[in-house]
């Protein structure tokens, strides 16, 4: 959760602080859980298995919702 959820937030504020307006955000197929489909596609059920996982999920929720926010 530390290097994941907590540091993403960071990024974000940061980002969002200096006026970044755009950044590349690399996740994980494993906010999808173990599906079977290969290859997953982004529109596949979200269902982490980890708490890997879910920290990246945490993560995704936080850029969608500060897109939001800050456009």
């Amino acid at each position: 959760y530390e290097n994941n959820t907590c540091k993403t937030r960071t990024l974000i504020e940061t980002a969002v602080r200096e006026g970044v307006p755009n950044f590349i955000f690399s996740s994980t197929a494993a906010v999808y859980g173990g599906a079977g489909l290969e290859p997953v596609r982004e529109d596949a059920r979200l269902a982490p298995e980890s708490p890997y996982g879910l920290s990246k999920l945490m993560s995704e929720w936080m850029l969608r919702d500060a897109g939001i926010a800050y456009g």
